[in-house]
């Protein structure tokens, strides 16, 4: 059977790795995520706007959103973890600005939590502004995992969340890539008969 990764939406990412504490970009072209640094650089999460699902990454990425938040049951499957996403936005990252940052490890789970909690009573349409310290690497039972530390912004300089719109149509606006160039006829040559469905 043939497996196809699934994105979930196929928005740009921004990734926290738990063993080390790095974050790493994704890139246009599909490549390695590369490792960005983020120590004194301001984060905006839209935290309000933060959901939670069931994460698979075995054979594929699976995201399947919770319907109601508070409705966590069985997982769909033995390799599906409680996962976290939200939307963030780092004006010092390369086009695109507006990236998401999901995932089920305690680093992502933990710092997003934590962004959640320093929120809670966050200004009607503003989104959390933080920089970025230090990461630490914390014993977690028989392992490790990765602590982000942040300091919060003044609440009078917390962004409107409609910057997380904003720069989404800004994008949209752009003009599509052009489309990749058709095989050329010989790979497809002696394939007719095999071909059809």
């Amino acid at each position: 059977m043939l497996t196809f990764p699934n994105s979930g939406g196929g928005k740009p990412f921004i990734r926290l790795d738990g063993r080390t504490g790095t974050f790493s970009l994704s890139s246009p072209d599909g490549e390695a995520p590369d490792v960005f640094p983020m120590r004194e650089k301001v984060l905006v999460a839209d935290i309000k706007r933060a959901e939670q699902g069931w994460l698979k990454l075995k054979d594929g990425v699976d995201w399947q959103l919770l319907d109601d938040a508070n409705d966590w049951g069985n997982p769909p499957s033995p390799d599906h973890n409680a996962a976290v996403q939200v939307d963030v936005y780092c004006a010092d990252w390369p086009e695109p600005q507006v990236r998401q940052l999901r995932g089920s490890s305690r680093a992502v789970v933990g710092f997003v939590t934590r962004l959640d909690a320093a929120a809670l009573d966050a200004p009607e349409g503003k989104a959390i502004a933080v920089k970025i310290g230090g990461t630490r690497i914390a014993k977690m039972g028989k392992g490790s995992t990765a602590e982000v530390a942040f300091d919060v912004a003044p609440r009078d300089k917390w962004p409107d969340r409609a910057i997380f719109d904003e720069v989404a149509e800004a994008d949209d606006d752009a003009a599509p890539p052009p489309p990749p160039p058709a095989p050329p006829k010989s790979a497809w040559e002696g394939l007719e008969d095999t071909a059809r469905l």
